[in-house]
């Protein structure tokens, strides 16, 4: 009997370095997640830092309080909206920077922004999403005057603890829908 060969391994390192590569190919894709969502998020702030923006940001104020205003009437509340401020004969709320619900938008934008998608997809998804977001935010506006004027010891809890976080969520879930709607979605099929 002739004695066996042991198979010839192959070259040092060549298995090692190919389950390598795909590992760092798959790191790579969430490592360029992060940074682009990182350099948009640091765009954000930079630009929120500007006079400019406090003059958009104004205008976003002013027609969150008209909207409110507007809904708050709808349910018979009798409100007056003058300029940021939302009043009626037992309470009023001034909705100032921070409550226009920009933040939110922003964060749900640039993760989408960052993920690797078509064009159309990403555009639809931001403008359907920054109206869901901007809905929410007249919803939480809505609520907080309503939580002001009949329960006022609860309103600081749900102005400074609840809503911040429900809207962050509520962002959040948004991306996570566009995700799933992104990956379902034939790329033919109409958006």
């Amino acid at each position: 009997m002739g004695r066996q060969s042991k198979p010839t391994p192959p070259p040092a390192g060549t298995r090692a370095e190919s389950s390598g590569r795909r590992r760092w190919q798959g790191k790579r894709s969430v490592l360029r997640f992060g940074l682009s969502f990182a350099v948009l998020m640091a765009a954000y702030y930079a630009l929120a830092a500007t006079p400019w923006f406090d003059r958009l940001v104004y205008r976003l104020l002013h027609w969150n309080a008209l909207a409110s205003g507007a809904t708050l009437n709808l349910f018979g509340q009798g409100t007056r909206t003058t300029d940021t401020v939302i009043r009626s004969a037992r309470f009023s709320v001034n909705i100032r920077r921070g409550c226009d619900a920009l933040e939110p938008v922003w964060y749900f934008s640039a993760a989408i922004l960052s993920f690797p998608a078509q064009s159309g997809r990403k555009l639809a998804g931001i403008a359907v999403g920054a109206v869901l977001i901007g809905a929410a935010n007249v919803l939480r506006i809505v609520t907080l005057f309503l939580i002001g004027e009949y329960f006022p010891r609860a309103f600081g809890v749900a102005h400074l603890e609840v809503w911040p976080v429900l809207l962050i969520l509520f962002a959040a879930s948004l991306w996570a829908a566009w995700l799933v709607w992104t990956r379902r979605t034939p790329a033919h099929a109409p958006v």
